[in-house]
C-alpha cells in the first residue's frame, strides 16, 4: 500500500512540476518572441548558454533514442522466444491472486 500511495504522489508532484515549467516557457515565449529553446536562452543569457541549451537538448534526444532502441530490442527479444520458455506460459511463474 505504500508503493501505490508515494507512486501517486510523486506522478501528481510530476505533473504539477511539468504544468509549472510549461506555463514558464510559454511565458518567456511570448515575451521575448522566440519560439525554440536555443533563442529563448540566446535572448534571456546570451550565446553561451544558448550553445549549452543546444547540447543538453542534443544529448536528451540521443537518449531518448536509445531507450527507444533498447526496448525494441527487449520486444523483439521476447517475440523470438519460444512460448515454453515464455515466464508467463510456465505455471510456476504465474501469479495467483
Amino acid at each position: 500500500m505504500n508503493g501505490i500511495v508515494w507512486g501517486s504522489a510523486l506522478i501528481i508532484i510530476g505533473a504539477i512540476i511539468s504544468y509549472y515549467t510549461g506555463m514558464l516557457l510559454v511565458i518567456v515565449s511570448t515575451k521575448t518572441e522566440r519560439h525554440r529553446y536555443e533563442d529563448m536562452a540566446d535572448a534571456l543569457y546570451g550565446k553561451k548558454w544558448a550553445i549549452v541549451t543546444s547540447i543538453m537538448n542534443l544529448v536528451c534526444l540521443m537518449s531518448f533514442i536509445m531507450s527507444f532502441i533498447v526496448f525494441v530490442s527487449y520486444l523483439l527479444y521476447l517475440s523470438s522466444l519460444d512460448q515454453r520458455d515464455h515466464p508467463q506460459a510456465n505455471p510456476a511463474f504465474r501469479v495467483k491472486f
